[in-house]
């Protein structure tokens, strides 16, 4: 067996040993599992260069039924298409491990990556919200603002029109004079009222009297 790994390129003595030690012969190779394996070959460099020789010896021992592993494995050789088909097939456990976690971190970044999209999304949404509500808020304050100004306008306007009618205009001097009005007052200033409505929805006044 010692001199098979030398054959493969393995001279560690202390992998020779180990193989030694556990009474590792040719026909025990094809048994050898992945844990057996990394327990009597702790470096990877050789574990792979072990078990792409083992495997060549797998295959051309089921290539040629009547060639035996025990009969010079030394001296078995493979094509160039058949040790590279192998190559590929074996992947050292850890190296797929290493792999694996790469996918893993990608795939954890992925989903990192689509949380803050979605989180980006809900801050766009809850903006354009923020942005909706300020607008109502301001077209409500400014329909207040324009219901409070109707009624000063309105009165403004009354104003106005009792200093340029001569009821209305008696009526405002007699109560800036006395602080109240009398009923004469009173009077002027129904007539001079309904009769500004009585034109303005009728184009005339009904009302005629004598004060």
């Amino acid at each position: 067996m010692e001199d098979l790994l030398k054959e493969w390129g393995v001279s560690d003595p202390t992998i020779i040993e180990s193989f030694k030690a556990n009474d590792i012969v040719v026909d025990d190779l094809s048994t050898l599992s992945e844990d057996d394996l990394r327990s009597l070959v702790p470096c990877i460099g050789p574990r792979n260069r072990i078990k792409r020789h083992i495997a060549m010896l797998l295959e051309s021992s089921n290539n040629n039924s009547k060639q035996t592993v025990n009969s010079n494995p030394t001296k078995i050789l493979l094509s160039e298409e058949a040790s590279n088909t192998l190559g590929e097939i074996l992947l050292d456990s850890e190296e797929a491990t290493e792999e694996n976690g790469e996918r893993s971190n990608q795939s954890e970044g992925s989903g990192d990556q689509n949380e803050r999209s979605e989180q980006s999304d809900r801050s766009g949404q809850s903006e354009r919200s923020g942005s909706g509500s300020q607008s109502r808020t301001q077209s409500t304050t400014k329909a207040r603002a324009e219901a409070t100004k109707r009624p000063l306008a309105e009165a403004a306007d009354f104003h106005n029109f009792l200093e340029h009618s001569p009821k209305g205009s008696s009526a405002l001097k007699a109560f800036k004079a006395n602080k109240k009005l009398t009923d004469l007052d009173r009077i002027k200033l129904c007539d001079a009222v309904v009769n500004r409505e009585l034109k303005r929805q009728f184009g005339q006044t009904d009302i005629k009297r004598t004060v």
